[in-house]
């Protein structure tokens, strides 16, 4: 058992579990919660840049300068270069406000483990619902770091029973059938 949970312990995916686990987050050793963190923060930049966002112009969502041409009579039709500036600033508009974004979930993330320790007995998924207004960004990464299963059993008890719904007599079988007997299967609790 202590070999297993060892191994368990190296994942990053564990680690970040654990760490949104206000039962036991106090479990893990310094650098463990740092590889938790570091993983939190993967997430969540993961999560962010699938947010859809209306404009992938970066330069179409700064307002534009009221530029004036110049006096001089040498009218400026397609100005490269000016384009070339709003865009580069556009980016860094964008890094600047990201940078921001990461440094606040990053404090958050790092403060967490600093709360209270709470009863054992008490769901963790109940503890996020019921904390979603006030730590919302870290209930979104719970949302998802906790969704993990803790064993695989279920998934590999339904591949060992396929030998006995696909065997040589049952050769015939179109795979949406087959899949809809594995879900009947996987889902037998719910039939009765």
């Amino acid at each position: 058992m202590k070999k297993r949970l060892a191994v368990l312990l190296t994942s990053e995916v564990v680690l970040a579990a654990l760490y949104l686990d206000p039962r036991y987050n106090v479990m893990l050793e310094a650098d463990q919660l740092k590889a938790a963190r570091e993983h939190l923060l993967k997430l969540w930049r993961l999560i962010e840049s699938n947010r859809s966002e209306p404009s992938t112009n970066t330069s179409a969502r700064l307002p534009q300068p009221n530029l004036q041409p110049i006096e001089t009579g040498a009218a400026l039709e397609n100005d490269e270069l000016q384009e070339m500036l709003l865009e580069k600033e556009a980016e860094r508009r964008e890094r600047s406000t990201a940078n921001e974004k990461e440094s606040v979930i990053e404090k958050m993330i790092h403060d967490f483990v600093k709360d209270k320790l709470v009863d054992r007995s008490t769901d963790v998924l109940k503890y996020w619902e019921d904390n979603r207004l006030l730590k919302h960004q870290l209930y979104v990464l719970a949302k998802v770091a906790l969704a993990v299963p803790c064993t695989q059993v279920s998934v590999e008890r339904l591949f060992s029973g396929l030998k006995f719904i696909l065997s040589v007599y049952r050769s015939n079988l179109t795979e949406s059938i087959l899949e809809d007997i594995l879900v009947v299967r996987a889902n037998a609790l719910f039939t009765a």
